[in-house]
């Protein structure tokens, strides 16, 4: 059985690594192209990286394969970056795949001591963090209230307790509610274009003639994520048509002619909801505001495990007597 401790440190340690926001993932080998450095199954921590260098091992998007790859960097040219698994007699280029982009590159597999942290069999606990980040969190936030509610003798005055079930588990919900809208808005990858809007136009750029219309491209990394809808928002423009694959959204938009001149400000952001409602439904809900979408959907994941405490517990059940052990002490030797 878990100790209150113990469930705290491990549901902290989760959610640190694994909400959208949060730019350190974790993921696993699940072949043996890397062994024996990372071994099949093998769990590993991707972190940011602004330098690529000879014999990092980095994680990349591979349109052929259609999947993320998790190989070493073995050499350069102009094309792009040489990659190769420690297990594989030939370089990835030398197998027909092309060369890796720098743009393809999610990041490098954490290193300490010249060797990557791995933990050993973590494949099957890491998939799932992936795929249920927000009903992992659910599970621990409903441990968390159950070591709360149950942790501890019954208060020998039952008459005393002030505190109900309901009392706890309902701001539980709502907090692990507000919570998960905070993650999904805050999480938002966001890309902000300011232009300047002159009179009779410019060909510098950046750009805009008062009163006239432009048409613009923008692309933005927002990595897909399983069991999400990623949903594009902007603000001074209209997406007039977009393209997407597993780690870049380009959209072309629409940019109405300024009335003045001076600084016009646009805004384009990429939202990540749960699906767990039509993709049409969400968009509709989104073109509304996001953090109604974000709300709703965040809801919608906790719903169960309401519904599940609604028809297991009774919420008027007294609690535990809120004094501590001391002062209950305290109370029966001076009474």
């Amino acid at each position: 059985m878990f100790t209150r401790a113990g469930i705290l440190i491990v549901v902290l340690a989760a959610l640190a690594v694994t909400t959208p926001a949060s730019p350190v993932q974790l993921s696993y080998v699940y072949s043996d192209s890397m062994e024996p450095t990372i071994g099949q199954n093998d769990g590993y921590i991707v972190v940011p990286t602004e330098e690529i260098n000879q014999r990092d091992i980095i994680v990349f998007w591979s349109e052929e394969r259609e999947e993320y790859v998790t190989h070493r960097v073995v050499g350069r040219s102009d094309a792009g970056l040489i990659t190769q698994g420690d297990n594989n007699d030939v370089t990835d280029q030398a197998a027909g795949y092309p060369y890796v982009q720098r743009k393809a590159v999610t990041g490098a597999v954490l290193i300490l001591a010249g060797e990557p942290v791995t933990i050993d069999g973590l494949g099957l606990y890491v998939s799932l963090v992936h795929s249920h980040r927000l009903l992992i969190m659910g599970i621990a936030i409903s441990l968390i209230g159950g070591s709360l509610l149950y942790g501890g003798r019954q208060h020998p005055h039952p008459r005393r307790s002030l505190l109900k079930v309901r009392d706890v588990i309902h701001p539980v919900f709502v907090a692990a509610i507000i919570g998960g809208t905070i993650i999904i808005l805050t999480g938002a990858v966001s890309h902000e274009l300011v232009y300047v809007a002159v009179d009779g136009g410019s060909s510098a750029p950046n750009t805009l003639a008062v009163g006239k219309a432009t048409t613009e491209t923008v692309s933005i990394t927002a990595t897909t994520l399983p069991l999400t809808y990623r949903l594009v928002s902007t603000d001074g423009m209209t997406i007039t048509d977009s393209t997407r694959n597993a780690s870049t959204i380009t959209a072309d938009v629409h940019i109405p002619g300024p009335t003045t001149s001076g600084a016009y400000e646009t805004n384009i952001a990429i939202y990540r909801y749960p699906a767990v409602l039509p993709l049409g439904l969400v968009k509709t809900i989104h073109s509304i505001h996001p953090a109604l979408a974000a709300g709703t959907t965040i809801c919608l994941m906790f719903l169960p495990f309401f519904l599940a405490y609604a028809l297991l517990f009774d919420g008027n059940t007294p609690l535990r007597g809120s004094q501590t052990r001391w002062r209950q002490k305290l109370w029966w030797r001076f009474r």
